[in-house]
């Protein structure tokens, strides 16, 4: 058997929980964190004021960009001009090639 760590007690805990992950792509367990992180903020607009709102839609954010270089297209973060504003986004872009598309903004 292979001994992860010379401790023992560190070595059986580190094969506890490897024996519960499950064979995820980095794209899903990042996909599934920034999921989890928006459910757990849904809960917490009872108190605007509430400094964990910012950080958990951070930690949502940080986990959904990580996804973005694993997806099946190409997705970047671009930030949007408007009218005194700006506004961040997320562009998908469609398969390479030179048929003009309609842009869906959300």
């Amino acid at each position: 058997m292979l001994q992860l760590s010379p401790d023992s007690t560190f070595h059986y805990e580190l094969r506890r929980i490897l024996g519960t992950a499950r064979d995820l792509s980095a794209r899903i367990a990042y996909l599934r964190a920034a999921g989890y992180f928006r459910a757990a903020d849904f809960f917490l607009h009872g108190k605007p004021e509430d400094p964990r709102i910012r950080s958990i839609w951070d930690e949502a954010t940080q986990c959904f960009d990580a996804a973005l270089p694993a997806l099946d297209v190409c997705a970047m973060r671009i930030t949007i001009q408007a009218d005194g504003f700006m506004i961040p986004a997320v562009f998908y872009r469609p398969a390479a090639d030179d048929r003009p598309r309609p842009t869906l903004l959300g």
